[in-house]
């Protein structure tokens, strides 16, 4: 009977020590495809530990009373402790928690273990761990007979293991990540004290008898499941479900026949039909309101996914929150290289529908303002034109023939402001279409529109960049009409291209920082004649491409800037698109 109690309890024990020691040489190894590196070398460190407690015990009950079994029984409290501080360590850092030495339930752990370790280390001085009280029936061990710190012990135990537990029940309670590998660690690390307590009550062969070191069998194999069965370390795993869990947006997972597999719980709260019992519907059952907008892809025999898998489609919802539009796109997921079935995944477009029906109906009162302008504007500029046209020459009063001259020049005045409101309300609005185009064949073509008497264009850039002709080609008419206007005849007109910017610069005397400021202003002009639209039509048409524009005051000249054109590409090539 005493050989085969003690036959038994060593095998149990070198189990223990050959299963720890399997996992603390995978977790050595593995150095890759698992989550949070100090989670893992806590957790090989908190294995290698139990490997030579387990180790310890069953060479203890091996070896006749004396000297040397006492000392290793002193060391099994030493390694007990280091296990219990490696099991916080461990926890803290699989969920996320700082393992440094700054934060406090660290230090405690830390100095608690360390304290009750000298303790023990010191135990043949003063005794105040455990008195050791030999036994030979049914074989031979030593009880410890726990004094002031060997209490400690005992209870930095409780401490330890419990703050383990309510890490990894708080961190799954609170995420729901590996709901199975979570679970099976906490069961785990209760079951490593089940000897213990089955000890404590006398629910064991030899009451006297410590069982503590029997618990890391329970703990280790629920260790191996966890780590194994449910990919503990798994990174990939965990990254899939972190991000379908926690993202945002509505997501639904179908396999190849359409039928619901998973979805999150903002899927949930969008679609009502998607409820405990909707895995395993049809994807049309359960979404009706997506199925009528787009179409999942069919899958082919051989696993295969069809060519024309669809684009992103608008759906439009209609929920207690109201009508939200969501913009919903189909991935494939596939497994071992083979098709497994769909990601549905949802986008709230909601804001950007509402600014695009904005956009819609600002374009719509433009494009009626144009109308309007070129219209009802023209008509009466034209009548007055044409009764401008009747006097000419029949007026032989001088003072009323300069009169008549000023309103021929008013009339040439507003007819040019109504070209320029025709501009802004056709092409002011954004750029929705571009193409390749050569700057200075642009800028030529904008010459070319322009009365330009005596004046030079300096535009020799070979830059090329994305943007709407006519627009670009308004942009520098109004640029060469400004300088024409403001500077006379013989101005010299320069083009310049560099990095993201475009130039514009003469040989006028420039302007000064205060009516730099206000040039681009809708109707601010320094000269009689002027609309003080030109500048703005400008900085319309520039911002419609979605570029931005600077007048640089006291340069020698005026000088504008058209920046952020990302498009622009310079080089030696001349070219005239």
């Amino acid at each position: 009977m005493q050989l085969t109690t003690l036959f038994g309890y060593v095998s149990i024990l070198a189990l223990t020590a050959a299963v720890c020691a399997g996992l603390a040489v995978w977790a050595r190894r593995t150095d890759s495809g698992v989550v949070d590196g100090s989670a893992r070398r806590y957790f090989g460190l908190l294995l290698g530990v139990n490997t030579a407690w387990a180790a310890t015990t069953a060479v203890t009950l091996l070896l006749p009373l004396g000297t040397v079994r006492i000392a290793l029984v002193h060391i099994q409290d030493l390694l007990a402790l280091g296990a219990l501080l490696l099991w916080v360590l461990f926890t803290r850092a699989y969920t996320g928690r700082s393992t440094g030495p700054r934060s406090p339930p660290v230090v405690a752990a830390m100095i608690g273990a360390v304290a009750l370790g000298i303790g023990v280390a010191t135990n043949p001085i003063h005794g105040l761990a455990w008195t050791p009280i030999p036994h030979t029936s049914p074989f031979v061990f030593v009880e410890m007979a726990r004094g002031p710190i060997g209490g400690g012990i005992i209870a930095y135990s409780g401490v330890a293991a419990a703050a383990g537990i309510y890490y990894l029940l708080d961190e799954f309670l609170t995420t729901r990540y590996r709901p199975a590998a979570a679970g099976t660690v906490v069961v785990s690390g209760v079951a490593a004290y089940v000897p213990t307590a089955l000890s404590t009550v006398g629910l064991v062969p030899v009451r006297e008898f410590s069982y503590s070191a029997f618990g890391i069998l329970p703990f280790a194999l629920g260790m191996a499941i966890a780590t194994y069965r449910f990919g503990l370390f798994d990174v990939e795993r965990l990254a899939q479900e972190t991000l379908f869990r926690d993202i945002g947006d509505p997501s639904i997972v179908v396999d190849t026949d359409r039928r619901v597999v998973d979805f999150n719980r903002a899927a949930a709260d969008l679609f009502p039909e998607l409820d405990a019992e909707a895995r395993g519907e049809p994807f049309e059952a359960v979404c009706p309101a997506v199925t009528d907008a787009m179409s999942i892809p069919a899958t082919s025999t051989d696993g295969g996914v069809r060519p024309d898998e669809p684009e992103a489609a608008e759906v439009t919802i209609e929920s207690d929150r109201g009508v939200e539009h969501y913009s919903a796109g189909v991935s494939s997921v596939t497994a071992g290289g083979r098709q497994a079935g769909y990601a549905v995944l949802f986008r709230d477009v909601t804001d950007i529908v509402g600014y695009r029906e904005e956009l819609e109906r600002q374009n719509e009162q433009l494009d009626a303002f144009a109308s309007a302008v070129g219209h009802d504007l023209r008509n009466p500029i034209n009548v007055a034109r044409g009764y401008l046209q009747a006097v000419d020459g029949e007026i032989e009063d001088e003072a009323v023939a300069a009169d008549i001259d000023e309103v021929r020049s008013v009339v040439g005045r507003m007819d040019q402001i109504v070209d320029d409101l025709r501009t802004l309300a056709k092409h002011g609005q954004t750029v929705e279409q571009v193409e390749r185009v050569g700057l200075d064949a642009v800028a030529k073509d904008a010459w070319g529109t322009v009365e330009t008497g005596d004046a030079t264009l300096d535009a020799d850039t070979g830059a090329v960049l994305d943007a709407d002709r006519s627009r670009l080609r308004s942009i520098l008419e109004n640029l060469v009409r400004n300088a024409v206007d403001h500077v006379g005849p013989e101005v010299t007109v320069t083009v310049e291209a560099t990095d993201d910017r475009i130039v514009v610069a003469d040989d006028g005397p420039g302007i000064d920082e205060a009516t730099a400021d206000r040039a681009l202003e809708y109707g601010y002009t320094t000269s009689n004649e002027g609309t003080g639209l030109g500048l703005a039509i400008v900085e319309t048409m520039a911002e419609a491409h979605g570029w931005t524009v600077e007048i640089v005051p006291d340069t020698g000249g005026f000088r504008l800037v058209v920046s952020e054109v990302t498009s622009l590409e310079t080089s030696d090539a001349r070219t005239g698109i």
